[in-house]
């Protein structure tokens, strides 16, 4: 009972740590021969990067275009390192109303019965159409979630849609925006809440916050975590016997794919300080396989930016 207590008040202490900013004892990211990516804070959405290309890149949320000359908006079906965009929709509803979000509603819509054409109604005197009095509330690609309502369809074929983030802080929508995305018959429009209009790009890691379940606690955390894209062929090991400088990338064997139950780096890639209160990397070495059909190795250094923030993550890479 007693460690169960000491497990439970560790877990609290973790929990607390992860969802503030930790200001004491900044650490500075050292100067490296390596090449270096610091991430903004993944607690404010997921971060996609790209080592081919060595840049961060969008993952789109919703795709626009014109299907069996239908106008409709459909989901991105793909895998996303640990889940995948989801939605439900409220039916009947102005945005103003939806104030909740039931996170056991949410569903991939495979079948685009959410989505889909199933958002208009079409007059069939004035040939024309106009939005259904729906609201959709969207898990997006980088796990922010966001209420959204198609306010009005254009006759140029764009739509206005109305919009509003939930703040998990204050269990509560922020304010509401509106944004145009433009509608095409020519081509599919890629749309995410996060960074707007996109170009799909392949991703090689997610650097994200993910939830696990703590079956001695009883209820899930927060841990911060990197993901492989296993679903386009990513694949990784993990180098536990030698220091980064020393892994020979090209020479490691036994690359695996990952899935949500079996991560390759997942929230295994820190140790918690009790004493500092700060995560510490284990300074492991994955070395995978890219997108690009390139070998990488690279490392984790650090959770905070140069004023002790948490939840900026700094790696070490070599291609």
């Amino acid at each position: 009972m007693k460690s169960l207590q000491k497990f439970a008040i560790i877990l609290i202490s973790i929990s607390v740590f992860f969802a503030c900013e930790n200001k004491k004892n900044p650490a500075k990211n050292n100067e490296t021969e390596y090449a270096t990516m610091q991430t903004t804070n993944i607690k404010d959405g997921a971060v996609y990067f790209n080592f081919t290309d060595e840049k961060t890149v969008a993952v789109y949320d919703l795709k626009f275009g014109t299907y069996n000359r239908s106008p409709e908006f459909h989901l991105n079906p793909a895998l996303l390192g640990e889940g995948f965009v989801e939605i439900y929709v409220v039916e009947g509803a102005d945005i103003a109303d939806v104030d909740t979000v039931d996170f056991a509603a949410f569903s991939t819509d495979s079948d685009t019965s959410v989505t889909g054409g199933a958002w208009y109604n079409y007059d069939f005197q004035t040939h024309t159409l106009s939005a259904k009095q729906n609201v959709y509330v969207l898990k997006t690609a980088t796990g922010i979630v966001y209420k959204f309502q198609i306010s009005e369809y254009k006759a140029d074929g764009s739509y206005d849609i109305k919009y509003a983030a939930w703040d998990a802080t204050t269990s509560q929508f922020g304010t509401e925006r509106t944004v145009n995305v433009a509608g095409s018959a020519a081509e599919e429009i890629f749309f995410s809440f996060t960074n707007g209009l996109v170009t799909p790009a392949p991703w090689d890691i997610k650097l994200c916050i993910i939830q696990t379940y703590i079956a001695e606690a009883g209820f899930f955390m927060s841990f911060p975590a990197v993901l492989l894209n296993s679903t386009e062929g990513v694949a990784g090991a993990a180098v536990t016997d030698q220091t980064f400088a020393d892994v020979d990338k090209d020479a490691v064997s036994g690359l695996q794919l990952e899935n949500p139950e079996a991560t390759i780096v997942g929230a295994d890639w820190f140790d918690y300080d009790s004493n500092t209160h700060r995560v510490v990397s284990k300074d492991l070495t994955y070395v995978i396989q890219t997108t690009g059909a390139e070998r990488v190795k690279f490392h984790i250094t650090n959770y905070y930016n140069e004023d002790g923030v948490s939840g900026f993550m700094t790696i070490e890479y070599e291609k």
